[in-house]
């Protein structure tokens, strides 16, 4: 009976670190988004419905992974945009990427991170509708990186601004 209330005790202290690690880590992320945002707002002019649909798009991001914006890798981003291409339309898919490329590039200038993890990806522009939600998920991607984004962008015109 003793070593029951003990291993639930460990169990719920343990259970207790997790949680206050996930709070700190959405903390963090949460004050980073907060200086891009005012960065748009106050540099940029960006309206406040850009602000409110780029924070939805950014927290939807970061909170799909659970962790902290400068451990996100290239790898976890392709992730992401093969998880949103399963579920939604072409252009909300372009604009989201837009904003994660766009928050990593503050993120890299501003050092708050050493690599971009969204460098790889060029500005993509809107074109065909998505081929790959009608692959199955073997023939999406490949082994290099490279690869695996231009599977993801499917008969998406990449582009260089």
């Amino acid at each position: 009976m003793g070593k029951d209330l003990e291993k639930e005790k460990k169990l719920k202290n343990k259970e207790n670190l997790k949680t206050e690690k996930n709070l700190k880590i959405k903390r963090k992320n949460n004050i980073l988004i907060k200086e891009f945002l005012n960065f748009l707002e106050f540099e940029k002019g960006d309206s406040e419905r850009t602000l409110i649909g780029y924070k939805r798009d950014l927290k939807q991001f970061l909170d799909f992974f659970s962790k902290s914006f400068d451990k996100i890798l290239e790898e976890d981003v392709i992730e992401f945009a093969q998880h949103i291409s399963k579920k939604l339309k072409e252009s909300s898919i372009l604009r989201k990427m837009s904003v994660i490329k766009s928050f990593y590039k503050f993120c890299y200038l501003n050092n708050f991170v050493t690599n971009d993890p969204t460098y790889a990806i060029k500005n993509l522009r809107k074109s065909n509708y998505l081929k790959s939600k009608n692959k199955n998920e073997n023939e999406i991607f490949t082994k290099e990186k490279k690869s695996k984004l231009k599977k993801i962008y499917d008969d998406i015109k990449l582009g260089d601004d």
